[in-house]
């Protein structure tokens, strides 16, 4: 998790920040806020919400664009994912959203963290 190559990195590639053109290619992704250098595969640990088949075309819009993804980003990529609900927790915290802090909990509590700890 520690080695890997610096990247500027989106950080919040979520479908609403994914513009998608008329013949279903990538056409453009909003919302730069949160843009950093770091590791690139955090950027593709959200896009597990979205199924396989997407990841992958996400990953190939990368590819086609000059982007590179070796072979230990996807392993990464599902550690960020794991841990990602640390992040609304966080925001939640932040913010003073009671509820949003709940949820993420909850979400924390039913995902892939605490299910690999009770096996």
């Amino acid at each position: 998790m520690q080695v890997y190559e610096l990247s500027v990195c989106h950080h919040d590639l979520w479908h609403g920040n994914l513009l998608i053109g008329e013949s279903g290619e990538l056409a453009g992704v909003l919302d730069w806020a949160h843009v950093e250098v770091g590791d690139r595969a955090h950027d593709f640990a959200a896009t597990r919400y979205f199924g396989e088949r997407f990841r992958r075309w996400l990953i190939d819009a990368y590819l086609e664009s000059g982007g590179s993804f070796g072979s230990e980003e996807p392993y990464r990529a599902q550690k960020y994912w794991e841990a990602r609900e640390f992040g609304g927790i966080a925001w939640a915290i932040e913010n003073s959203d009671d509820q949003v802090l709940d949820e993420g909990i909850q979400k924390l509590k039913r995902g892939p963290l605490f299910k690999k700890a009770s096996l």
